[in-house]
């Protein structure tokens, strides 16, 4: 690709950065090492645009490719207006290597192509950002800059914050210059530290300007050299401000005389007041012009000239002479932000509706004609809602719900009284634009509203059933389920408005695991509107929610319904892919053991939401694929995909996501016996999960209850495990697959003694696993026998047991699963004296305990190994986890080099080496170094 080429930003001249030195030095510092963020912040005027000037110059001089934006407060309402800016130079050399849907998305967007089907989602858009930028970067640093980012536009700040957040190892730097006053308040509210880590990330503050620096900055910019106590005066009366202290030196200057002693200077402290003597000094179709310049986004000459006549070419040379705007070929820039906001403020409204009301005439972009038409117009006008709604439906096709619903209020605002319908559809399409753009506060504040205006029937039901899909995404399942219900009671025949609510309801009630009946009864109730209107897409979508509560009751229908979802898949559209049917067939076969198409169709799934840039499904697609890696024996696997989904929920503003992600790294932080990390991530899981996720707070209190059970403390896992289990029975769940946890608790209460109520609870578990032909279940039951059958001193029987289930474990690929079953025969077979058999039994778990690393669980191997008398085994005989361990050692690798190339932890590696130590009889790194040849 060829190299970049920045955009000129400036007017052409290079200006001597006078007095941030620090601040330059430090910017650079930070871009040493990328990728990095640096933040420029201070009050207006303070230079913040003077140092990422001077940053980009001296970056570019380095042989860093830059991509820069200069957005302008009138373009804030614009769709991709930035993001366009930035990514011009390379659109050419790299649409072509993203991914479809990503490139469609970008180019609809961009405006550089019509879109193809539904509107593209605003994820898919950041994704195909993040693909830009990294395929930029491939051969050679890169720099996206960006000036002035509170007045950047809301769809290319997500796409912008969405691609930085991801960055790992490209060579991507990101230099951006934000207004804050001095409290730390204007701007956008941003949390760069979500951006990057912490030690990528600087914000450098710009301070006053000293005395020296402000007395150097007035000589070579006016050419003026102020007395000392005057210079004084200026620098607190600017509070060292150098855009201030400048327009009080030029006032000073022009007045032709030093104020005498005493004598105020020639203006108050106001700024504005200093600006409108600047600009008031200029001639009248001069600041016409200028005015017509502050109202546009993006302002050129001929505009300007169309609407003052061909005199503004003249008018604007006034302007550059006096040094309050720039020439940039035909582009019109403001030397400093505060002189539009200056221009724009101090004219009267009639003038500015006036001056909106000629460009809405002449300008060609249907958003930005709209605004204009919204900005000229009082009161309620029914034309210009129309063309409100016009531009809100063209901003949602391109991707940037945030525009559009901001078009959709206004559009709303502006509708007359007498047109309640119209205005009822503006508020609900306006609130659904501010949900799909993440503005989750906005959407409920609107969608409320629309409930509480409508009259009772259909209208309500529809705002009803939106308010409560809010609350559904956002986890208050409670709150959902109630408002579901309400607008079914409204809907009346409405068939439309009944399918969602009641597919809705049907969704709601099973993240609660509560009446799972009646939650399939709603499913179904969809599925049969939806067929009878034909409408094959939403049939799709509900019979996937249907033959998912089937599955999860035990249903034997719940295959076949599933694959007849799947059989209309390509006719779903507009809707997350978590609700796929593909989605639902993948993790319904985690549960009945097919782990290795459960894991292929998972990383499809995957793939896929990434390349439609569905980041509200992911963090579910991950969790669900991190379970699969975790029963089949992957767990580092399970630990990438389980902090990936943590992390994209963290970035997406998902809670729900958030505790799914987190419950499954508990469950594997579990079986890894990292006990303070498993119980951050439980706890924080359920917290995050209290208002309804039940996968979330299953799946949390299993990590805790497994955890007990691996520190040997069966009191405390049955405490865990012991009411989660009555929950899910009195939830009529009948799928063992998704509660595997039954059976850690019947190890509870067999070690706790209570070997009726095991048995009791074990009977009906495996009932459930019988009927299904769930062999893992079946297995796992097994093993639970054979604990009882030992425990009432049956060792025949417990040995019997025990080996039934290894042959399952071992045929279904179940590695931990195997791993405790021949620990528990193990341990009958030493109760029974039969110690060369248990010996056997005990060195293949604890070999398949290290090389999973469950040290917890290794640990107690290793201990019921030392319980056997007799002879003991060969101190040289080591495993091949330890074998490999004292070859990298020997090697001279670092106990943090070696956990790194075998994907484990430096404790397990330190741990390993002891036993390595103490079985070869060495003391030292240096002693094994010596007696280690390679075949040992």
């Amino acid at each position: 690709m060829a190299l970049l080429a920045r955009r000129c930003y400036g007017a052409g001249v290079a200006r001597e950065l006078i007095g941030r030195e620090i601040e330059l030095d430090a910017a650079l510092t930070a871009f040493a090492t990328l990728p990095a963020v640096v933040a420029l912040e201070g009050e207006a005027g303070i230079g913040k645009t003077s140092v990422w000037r001077a940053v980009l110059d001296q970056l570019e001089a380095r042989d860093n490719a830059v991509l820069s934006a200069r957005p302008a407060e009138a373009e804030t309402h614009l769709s991709y207006a930035g993001l366009a800016d930035l990514l011009d130079p390379v659109l050419d050399d790299t649409l072509a290597e993203l991914p479809a849907p990503q490139r469609q998305a970008l180019e609809a967007a961009l405006l550089r192509a019509e879109p193809e089907g539904r509107a593209p989602d605003q994820a898919a858009i950041a994704f195909a950002v993040l693909g830009t930028l990294r395929n930029a970067a491939r051969n050679q640093r890169l720099i996206v800059a960006v000036d002035d980012l509170q007045w950047l536009d809301a769809p290319s700040l997500f796409a912008l914050e969405f691609a930085v957040r991801r960055l790992r190892d490209e060579s991507v730097g990101v230099l951006l210059a934000l207004r804050r006053d001095r409290a730390g308040a204007q701007g956008p509210s941003i949390e760069f530290e979500r951006w990057q880590p912490d030690e990528r990330v600087r914000r450098i503050g710009l301070g006053p300007l000293s005395l020296g620096a402000l007395h150097h900055l007035v000589q070579r910019r006016l050419g003026a050299a102020l007395s000392r106590p005057l210079l004084q005066r200026v620098h607190e009366t600017s509070a060292g401000n150098p855009f201030f202290a400048l327009e009080l030196a030029r006032a000073l200057q022009q007045r032709g005389e030093q104020p005498k002693p005493g004598e105020p200077l020639p203006v108050s402290g106001e700024l504005r007041q200093l600006l409108r003597a600047r600009l008031g000094a200029l001639p009248n179709d001069a600041q016409e012009a200028l005015l017509v310049a502050a109202s546009v986004p993006q302002p050129t000459v001929g505009l300007v000239a169309e609407a003052v006549g061909e005199g503004a070419r003249e008018s604007l040379r006034h302007a550059v002479d006096a040094e309050v705007i720039e020439l940039e070929d035909d582009r019109i820039r403001f030397v400093h932000p505060l002189f539009a906001s200056a221009v724009y403020l101090e004219t009267d409204a009639d003038r500015r509706r006036a001056v909106h009301r000629r460009l809405a005439a002449l300008v060609q972009d249907p958003e930005e004609r709209a605004q204009h038409l919204a900005l000229c117009t009082e009161g309620a006008d029914a034309d210009v809602a129309s063309r409100l709604d016009e531009a809100a439906q063209i901003a949602h096709a391109r991707g940037a719900p945030q525009a559009a619903a901001e078009f959709s209020e206004r559009a709303c605002r502006l509708t007359p009284q007498n047109d309640a319908e119209a205005a009822h559809r503006r508020r609900l399409e306006a609130a659904a634009a501010y949900f799909e753009a993440g503005n989750t506060a906005r959407a409920q504040t609107l969608f409320t509203q629309a409930a509480e205006i409508a009259r009772p029937g259909p209208a309500r039901a529809a705002a009803l059933s939106r308010l409560a899909r809010v609350h559904h995404y956002a986890g208050d399942q409670r709150i959902a389920v109630k408002l579901f219900r309400e607008s079914l009671e409204h809907a009346g025949t409405d068939r439309s408005v009944q399918a969602d609510a009641a597919d809705g309801l049907a969704t709601s009630l099973f993240f609660l695991r509560e009446d799972l009946p009646e939650a399939l009864e709603h499913a179904r109730f969809a599925a049969r509107i939806a067929a009878a209107e034909e409408n094959r897409g939403a049939l799709a979508v509900a019979l996937g929610t249907q033959g998912h509560i089937e599955a999860v009751l035990g249903r034997q229908e719940a295959v076949a319904t599933l694959q007849s979802a799947l059989a209309l898949e390509d006719q779903v559209r507009g809707v997350p892919i978590m609700r796929h049917p593909s989605f639902q067939l993948a993790f319904a076969r985690v549960w009945s053991d097919e782990l290795e198409a459960a894991r292929a169709a998972l990383t499809d799934i995957e793939e896929r939401a990434v390349e439609q840039g569905d980041e509200s499904s992911l963090p579910f697609v991950l969790t669900y694929l991190s379970l699969a890696e975790f029963l089949a024996g992957r767990w580092q696997e399970a630990l990438r995909a389980a902090d990936e989904g943590a992390d994209v929920a963290l970035a997406a503003g998902s809670e729900t996501g958030r505790a799914f992600a987190l419950s499954v790294r508990a469950l594997v932080a579990s079986g890894l016996g990292r006990e303070r990390a498993a119980r951050s991530d439980a706890n924080e899981a359920l917290a995050l999960a209290e208002r309804g996720t039940m996968f979330a707070t299953t799946t949390s209190l299993w990590a805790l209850g497994l955890l007990e059970l691996s520190l040997d403390r069966p009191a405390e896992a049955h405490e865990q495990l012991g009411p989660l289990v009555a929950r899910v029975e009195g939830a009529e769940i009948g799928e063992p697959g998704s509660i595997r946890f039954v059976t850690d608790d019947v190890e509870a209460l067999v070690r706790l003694g209570e070997l009726e109520a095991a048995a009791a609870q074990l009977a009906r578990f495996e009932q459930h696993a019988q009927r299904l032909g769930r062999w893992s279940a079946l297995a796992a039951a097994h093993r639970c026998r054979g604990l009882i059958a030992a425990a009432a001193g049956a060792a025949d029987e417990a040995q019997a047991e025990c080996n039934l289930a290894l042959d399952d474990f071992e045929q279904l690929s179940f590695p931990f699963e195997s791993a405790r079953t021949l620990l528990a025969l193990g341990f009958v077979q030493r109760q029974a004296r039969q110690r060369r058999a248990a010996r056997n039994s005990l060195e293949r778990a604890l070999r398949l305990f290290e090389e999973l690393g469950a040290s917890l669980w290794a640990e107690r191997a290793r201990a019921e190994l030392g319980r056997i008398s007799g002879r003991a085994p060969s101190r040289g005989e080591l495993t091949a986890s330890e074998r490999r361990v004292a070859e990298l050692v020997a090697e001279g690798r670092t106990n943090r080099e070696v956990a790194a190339a075998l994907h484990v932890t430096p404790r397990t590696v330190e741990g390993t080496l002891s036993r390595v130590y103490a079985k070869l009889g060495v003391r030292s790194r240096t002693e094994l170094a010596r007696r280690w040849t390679p075949g040992s």
